[in-house]
């Protein structure tokens, strides 16, 4: 531990921001700790009003001596994680409940989304100061810091808010003539001529923009339009489209809830309107070819939130009312953080057209109120861990035989559950295909953690008669059955 040699200097720096002021350093000094002022608390601070994204913080180097850096794309295995109110928007503008709002972007516990009356000016919120009104949140505080007039007014009504995801601020709606978006805190105006083959008058869903790109999700069946589902690309300052991709094809009808642009791909979360089977898609940007696809129906997911190309947070929900949170590594590791349980009150979560983003350690996500779904913007905080004070956790489940005969008793083991409950169980199921997560398959065989031991080690009967095969244990957490590990495979014989 760092320790200043006499006292006299341990107090030479005290409140110095050694960032601004480093003429107040002496040589040979060394400094406490509290010393080392973080950077937020020397960032710029932001003009209210002012477009968040411009502005340039001053940076203040880490010393090297930390153990470790925790950022966006760190590992954070599991978690005691709880679902609060982010930012309150219900009691923000005069009409609930008929309120609804559109943004989609977050960063640093900022927001600024538009808000207005639903019913206002003949219905369907036109864009003015007397229907609408952009909302501005700072400092993950969730009271309203300052409501602010539009920058641009219309005659015309913002019909059926989007919420979706943004580098920028942003907000959007369908119309007519296809989307109007605001950027740059509704000084800038766009109109994109989405599609309109399928029926809707050239209504989309989901929306994603990263740099110079704006994606749009154009479902199948508008209007008994045709069974074609397409993203839409254009140029996101001159409206131009660019491309038009039929990623899943001719034949799929795939209802795409949320989906969010890196560099390189489009991430979305959609469901088959045939089988109801769900996966996570990652979407070349270049051609608009699925590169990597996987089956999360068993999570029963909803919302999605893109750390990077390696870290995806995925949010499910269940009929018990508890919501499961987990991470995907490399698009092919799921790693469960923990139950979330029904959390604020003031209106349905927002699952299904909605939008989640993963920003500074925070997983947010919203509706746009219809629906009965509030207006509200929901989180879950999921702080690193310390290596140093606690070891990251990532429950395991094990077969400790690699073949066993049916009748037989299996040994197997779990470890590291950090919550356990005496409702968790240990199920044995089929082995699920390459690109499948979560709960799924038949259950052969439970054994229940009637100890709720943290870890531990038992037997589990196979049945006479199993069918010879490759199987897998799945412990789940909670009566809810919520995915919390699977085992190697073993084989039953």
């Amino acid at each position: 531990m760092l320790r200043n040699r006499e006292e006299e200097e341990t107090n030479n720096l005290k409140g110095v921001i050694t960032a601004v002021h480093d003429e107040d350093i002496k040589l040979g000094q060394f400094t406490r700790l509290e010393n080392w002022i973080p950077s937020k608390v020397t960032a710029i601070k932001k003009k209210r009003g002012g477009v968040a994204f411009t502005s340039t913080p001053v940076s203040v180097t880490a010393p090297s001596f930390c153990a470790s850096v925790c950022n966006d794309t760190s590992e954070r295995g599991q978690q005691l994680i709880t679902l609060e109110t982010a930012f309150v928007q219900t009691t923000s503008f005069p009409g609930t409940p008929n309120l609804h709002t559109s943004w989609g972007y977050i960063s640093d516990g900022e927001l600024y989304s538009l808000i207005g009356l639903n019913t206002c000016g003949g219905g369907n919120m036109t864009y003015n100061n007397t229907c609408c009104q952009i909302n501005h949140y700072i400092d993950d505080v969730s009271a309203l810091e300052e409501a602010i007039l539009l920058p641009i007014t219309s005659a015309n009504a913002f019909v059926n808010t989007l919420i979706g995801t943004s580098d920028r601020p942003v907000w959007m709606h369908n119309s007519t003539t296809g989307i109007r978006a605001f950027y740059d805190i509704g000084t800038v105006q766009v109109t994109y001529a989405t599609p309109n083959t399928n029926g809707g008058a050239n209504t989309v869903y989901d929306f994603a923009v990263h740099g110079d790109d704006v994606w749009f999700y154009t479902p199948s069946t508008l209007d008994a339009g045709p069974g074609v589902v397409q993203f839409s690309v254009f140029d996101r300052l001159t409206g131009v489209q660019t491309e038009d991709f039929y990623s899943f094809g001719a034949t799929d009808d795939i209802v795409v809830w949320n989906m969010t642009l890196t560099t390189d791909y489009l991430y979305c979360l959609g469901q088959n309107a045939a089988d109801a089977v769900i996966k996570l898609y990652k979407i070349n940007r270049s051609d608009g070819t699925i590169a990597n696809s996987l089956t999360v129906t068993g999570l029963l997911p909803r919302n999605i939130g893109v750390a990077s190309d390696d870290l995806i947070y995925i949010l499910g929900t269940s009929s018990a009312g508890n919501n499961g949170m987990w991470y995907l590594k490399n698009f092919s590791t799921l790693v469960f953080i923990g139950i979330v349980a029904a959390g604020p009150t003031g209106g349905a979560f927002a699952f299904g057209k909605g939008s989640a983003i993963w920003n500074n350690g925070n997983f947010y996500f919203g509706g746009m109120g219809y629906s009965s779904t509030t207006t509200d913007v929901f989180k879950i905080e999921v702080p690193c861990v310390s290596t140093i004070v606690t070891p990251l956790m990532i429950a395991s489940v094990t077969a400790d035989q690699g073949a066993v005969v049916a009748g037989n008793n299996l040994a197997f083991s779990w470890a590291d559950i950090l919550a356990p409950t005496a409702n968790d169980t240990i199920l044995m199921k089929p082995a699920p295909a390459a690109g499948v997560l979560g709960v799924v398959g038949t259950t052969i065989a439970t054994f229940t953690n009637s100890s709720a031991l943290a870890s531990g080690s038992s037997t589990l009967a196979v049945p006479g008669g199993t069918t010879p095969g490759n199987y897998v244990l799945m412990y789940l957490s909670t009566s809810s059955g919520r995915w919390t590990a699977t085992s190697n495979v073993f084989t039953v014989t």
